[in-house]
C-alpha cells in the first residue's frame, strides 16, 4: 500500500515540477530578425538519450552560419514526454541565420 502512495507522490511531483521550457543560444544578435529562418522538429527517446529522427543539419538551413538557436518544448510536448514516461520526447527547434538564406529556385 505504501508503494502506491510513493508512486502517486512521485508522479505528482514530476507533473508539477516539469513543464514547458525554452532554451536559446545566441551569437551575434545585432542582426536578428523577428521571424526564424528555419523551424525543425526533433524527437528524442529514453530520457533524451536517443534520437528517433536524424539530427537536423543546421548547415543545410544556414550555410553562412547560425546566429541564434531556440529549443522549445511546448505543454503538449511535455505531456507526451510525461505520459510515455520519457520514452517519447518531441521538441521544436527554431534557427536564425547570420545572413538571411537565399531563395534558390
Amino acid at each position: 500500500m505504501k508503494s502506491w502512495h510513493f508512486l502517486l507522490f512521485s508522479l505528482g511531483i514530476n507533473l508539477l515540477t516539469g513543464g514547458c521550457y525554452s532554451l536559446s543560444f545566441y551569437h551575434d544578435v545585432a542582426q536578428l530578425r523577428a521571424m526564424p529562418d528555419g523551424e525543425l522538429e526533433q524527437i528524442n527517446t529514453v530520457f533524451a538519450s536517443r534520437e528517433l529522427t536524424k539530427p537536423p543539419s543546421l548547415r543545410r538551413i544556414c550555410p553562412s552560419g547560425v546566429s541564434k538557436v531556440e529549443i522549445l518544448q511546448s505543454f503538449d510536448n511535455g505531456m507526451l514526454h510525461y505520459l510515455t514516461l520519457g520514452f517519447y520526447s518531441p521538441m521544436s527547434i527554431k534557427v536564425w541565420c547570420d545572413t538571411p538564406p537565399m531563395d534558390i529556385p
